[in-house]
């Protein structure tokens, strides 16, 4: 491999020049020195170091991704697309990525110290929240940007939706297309954003009117599996007259979706379905799934850029950013069959 001792040598100068020519330090160095080296570097197929330009810089020019401990992480859509994301927005800005599994981290306390040793510049939290690991990064000086996991501790950087009024959103929406029976599917985790989205849903009953009823609630992991059983527990309770599923994420929309066919019941004419996401798979379901996009690819690029901004001095004002959102209407909501017989009797 050609180093830079062979290109001074090739080109009869000092590696301090060379080295100075390759990190774009030569102001003050001839042009026929700097031609001589460049012609050296080209005939002798100099490929640099990363890790030595990393040294001389300070910089690992490298980000690091956590994620929560979840098998199979980037068979999950969701994931995949934020750090897909992460992934294009770091090439874009010459920076690789190292990933990361937060299960490290609940492991032993002192395991923080792979996120320490100096491998990364700063690292993007994909939904993970740990009141212990937080605290510690901010100790250990390591810029960190929060993704999706609510707002961070004081200090810190932080993007997500507004969880409460999505969710009041929604359930408006559901309202307003005459459903009154709404079920909602939480996912079971015991965090600041599923306390928000569940929060707005009954924050939005309350404000039409319609009483909060704790057996239209389904909680459960946020696992495809566990929505599909849900789906088919609301098919099988025909006496709760459910009419709309308000879904904590379009994962659980999706899987509960497929719970209430396999039982026999129709989407949109027996029940309603709406998720929170954006992800693609609602776009290819059957019927298409109605939702509120996070628009998740640009959500992870926003979420390098901010990081970078802290890494190289240019932002400085930690604060949690609120990203917007969108409802996407598709096929998977209509009018409850009741609600047009009572129109038309009026």
């Amino acid at each position: 491999m050609t180093t830079i001792t062979d290109i001074a040598k090739a080109c009869g100068t000092s590696k301090a020049t060379v080295s100075k020519i390759m990190n774009g330090n030569d102001l003050k160095i001839s042009a026929g020195t700097r031609k001589r080296v460049m012609e050296a570097v080209r005939r002798l197929d100099y490929q640099p170091s990363a890790m030595a330009r990393g040294l001389s810089m300070k910089r690992a020019n490298t980000i690091g991704i956590v994620t929560p401990n979840v098998w199979h992480i980037l068979s999950l859509t969701y994931y995949a697309t934020l750090i897909g994301a992460i992934l294009d927005e770091a090439r874009n800005n010459e920076q690789t990525v190292s990933v990361f599994n937060s299960k490290v981290w609940a492991k032993d306390a002192p395991d923080h110290l792979v996120f320490a040793d100096g491998r990364c510049d700063g690292l993007v939290l994909v939904g993970v929240w740990d009141e212990r690991l937080m605290p510690a990064l901010q100790k250990a000086r390591i810029p960190f940007v929060l993704l999706n996991g609510g707002a961070g501790p004081e200090g810190a950087y932080s993007i997500d939706i507004d969880n409460f009024d999505t969710a009041a959103e929604i359930t408006r929406y559901l309202i307003a297309q005459g459903h009154k029976r709404i079920a909602y599917f939480d996912c079971g985790e015991a965090r600041d954003f599923a306390h928000r989205r569940f929060a707005g849903y009954r924050s939005a009953l309350a404000e039409a009117g319609i009483r909060y009823e704790p057996m239209l609630v389904f909680d459960g992991p946020p696992l495809y599996e566990s929505a599909y059983d849900r789906g088919r527990q609301v098919a099988s309770r025909t006496g709760l007259g459910i009419t709309a599923l308000f879904c904590a994420s379009d994962l659980i929309a999706l899987a509960a979706m497929r719970g209430l066919q396999d039982s026999g019941l129709r989407v949109p004419d027996d029940v309603s379905v709406v998720g929170i996401n954006g992800i693609i798979d609602g776009d290819r379901s059957s019927p298409r799934l109605t939702t509120v996009t996070q628009s998740l690819d640009t959500l992870g690029a926003e979420a390098v850029r901010l990081l970078l901004d802290v890494i190289e001095g240019r932002d400085a004002a930690p604060r949690h950013v609120v990203w917007p959102t969108m409802l996407i209407e598709r096929d998977s909501v209509a009018a409850p069959a009741g609600a047009s017989i009572e129109l038309a009797c009026k």
